[in-house]
């Protein structure tokens, strides 16, 4: 048995030898070949034997495909939230720029008549109407 084992061995090498390097099989090996997989035709376990290597290879890919729709279907739900919250943005920006331009009056009309600023504000009343963001207008449009 392992003599017939090593001439199929050195016949496949040989085969493969000359197909990965683009030599034409001569006649003789082409018959040799065709008579082969005749043989193994006929051969119902052979058969047997191809059909669990699809079968498995089915199952393989059966089990990808599942677990790559899982994963996309996983994404899916993630990409609408993070879409969700992306789209809140217009509207807090909206927000904000209200808010700023409710505050800014109200910051104007405490520098102007000099009344202390808390300091959580961030803004001296000495020399505000120079330096200030806020009395200057140069916070318009950073939002």
């Amino acid at each position: 048995m392992s003599t017939i084992h090593h001439a199929v061995q050195a016949m496949v090498d040989n085969l493969t030898t000359k197909m990965t390097s683009g030599t034409p099989f001569t006649p003789e090996e082409q018959l040799l070949v065709s008579k082969a997989i005749s043989a193994l035709k006929d051969n119902e376990t052979w058969e047997k034997a191809v059909v669990a290597v699809v079968e498995e290879h089915l199952d393989t890919a059966t089990t990808s495909l599942t677990s790559a729709a899982a994963s996309i279907n996983t994404s899916t739900g993630v990409i609408n939230a993070q879409a969700s919250n992306l789209a809140m943005i217009p509207q807090m920006r909206d927000d904000v720029t209200k808010s700023v331009e409710n505050v800014v009056p109200l910051v104007k009309q405490a520098v102007d008549s000099g009344n202390a600023i808390p300091s959580r504000v961030g803004v001296s009343v000495l020399g505000a109407r120079d330096s200030s963001p806020i009395y200057n207008g140069s916070l318009r449009g950073s939002f």
